[in-house]
């Protein structure tokens, strides 16, 4: 046997080493080292990259990311400050409790808040390939319009809602030159093809003449009893093939079944038992 030192295609002689971060080809690494590597992969503690930090039951995965308690932090400088909060994206950061920021130089800083990207040229625009659904408030949050306020305070709207798969409302103003006359106006193409159970509303502008609207196709058509202008409102409802499935169940559906009509998996604070319910009842 020739006292040789090995290499990648002959056997021979290696030197051990304990360390983890060697690049070597001709060290050999230590039960020490393989240790390290293994209570890194089993420990509750996950921090990897240069100057990351994690605590008890949290992952901390880039570059001087930190994870508090229970959290999970990923990417350059993503930080959880609080317990139990998420924070993915370069400098993302969720300092309250439970909160979640998701996107690069996300900020949640209240108590179990989620917030979707900066707004500052980062990601700011979100597609939703299929249906979204909200089981609280839909609400629309903007910048105050009235210049006195715009730095200071925020004003909130609601969505309009109707049991309806969705409705779509289209307003024009027109003027009939002279009296019975009917004005026709040309609706977007795609609108026969959007919409069913179609309602127009007509309404003299600055007078009392009356009229009347009806849609053939993509026309609206406005037939006024005096010459002047007219506001129009078409209110339709969606029938196109992304809504076909609202039929199955409609407005209303049970705890445990989809909206197509499917069982669904739910859960329950509490499950009473059936003797319970014939108690209750008797009692009543």
């Amino acid at each position: 046997h020739l006292a040789e030192d090995a290499s990648l295609t002959k056997k021979g002689h290696v030197q051990l080493s304990s360390s983890v971060t060697s690049t070597s080809e001709t060290l050999a690494a230590t039960a020490n080292a393989v240790k390290q590597v293994n209570d890194k992969l089993v420990s509750d503690v996950v921090a990897m990259g240069k100057k990351s930090s994690s605590d008890s039951g949290a992952v901390a995965i880039g570059q001087e990311s930190n994870a508090y308690l229970a959290s999970i932090a990923l990417g350059g400088n993503a930080k959880t400050t609080k317990a139990f909060g998420i924070a993915i994206g370069p400098l993302s950061s969720a300092e309250g409790a439970g909160s979640v920021a998701l996107g690069s130089n996300a900020t949640a800083l209240n108590n179990s808040q989620g917030i979707l990207g900066s707004g500052n040229g980062n990601t700011d625009t979100w597609l939703v390939p299929g249906s979204f659904s909200v089981q609280g408030t839909k609400n629309f949050e903007i910048p105050h319009p009235h210049p006195v306020k715009k730095n200071t305070h925020v004003i909130r709207h609601g969505a309009v809602e109707s049991p309806t798969p969705g409705d779509t409302l289209y307003r024009y103003t027109l003027e009939a030159t002279k009296d019975s006359q009917t004005v026709e106006i040309h609706l977007p193409d795609y609108f026969e093809h959007l919409n069913t159970n179609v309602d127009v509303w007509v309404n003299g502008h600055l007078h009392f003449g009356r009229a009347y609207g009806v849609v053939e196709g993509d026309t609206l058509k406005v037939t006024c009893e005096k010459a002047g202008k007219y506001k129009a409102l078409v209110i339709g409802t969606r029938n196109d093939d992304n809504v076909q499935d609202w039929h199955v169940k409609g407005v209303e559906r049970e705890i445990g079944e989809s909206w197509r009509g499917e069982t669904y998996v739910f859960e329950v604070d509490e499950i009473m038992e059936v003797e319970e319910i014939t108690n209750m009842e008797e009692s009543v």
